[in-house]
């Protein structure tokens, strides 16, 4: 019998999967937009296969450093999130992905990201980096700051 404390292996699998969030994955989308922009550019040069496989590694790297960022601060909110109507149902508030797992999945996620974007583009990597620290900032200052929290989401 699985108590509320120890959740089996298949509802933490699927806890794990809800918090890495992949409904805003979507947003992430907006990185496939550079086949359009390099096609533009480049025309008839551009290999679209290459092209394509690399903006999709992109995208996918995105999402693993944007999920490593929404577990952290799911783990950083954790305590205010069991006092909200809707967010005391997330799995690190409601206690059923504990808190050392989320911490090693949102360290891994951070590392995959980032060794992943070095892989694909320096240039790339300084961008995931530079999200990356826009969204601490945001995760531990800002979003405690009127009209700036906004500005950051908003960018």
């Amino acid at each position: 019998m699985t108590s509320a404390a120890q959740p089996s292996g298949n509802t933490l699998m699927s806890d794990l999967i809800r918090t890495l969030r992949p409904r805003q994955w979507t947003k992430n989308a907006i990185v496939l937009a550079a086949i359009f922009f390099a096609f533009w550019d480049r025309g008839l040069e551009f290999n679209v296969v290459s092209g394509v496989a690399g903006a999709v590694a992109a995208t996918l790297l995105f999402c693993l450093a944007s999920s490593a960022v929404y577990v952290l601060n799911d783990l950083i909110d954790a305590e205010a999130d069991r006092c909200h109507p809707l967010k005391k149902y997330r799995p690190i508030a409601a206690g059923r992905v504990p808190r050392n797992t989320a911490v090693l999945l949102s360290g891994a996620l951070m590392g995959v990201a980032a060794l992943g974007s070095i892989a694909l583009s320096v240039d790339f990597a300084i961008v995931v980096a530079g999200y990356v620290l826009i969204q601490l900032a945001y995760c531990f200052v800002l979003k405690r700051v009127p009209l700036v929290d906004v500005m950051v989401i908003a960018a």
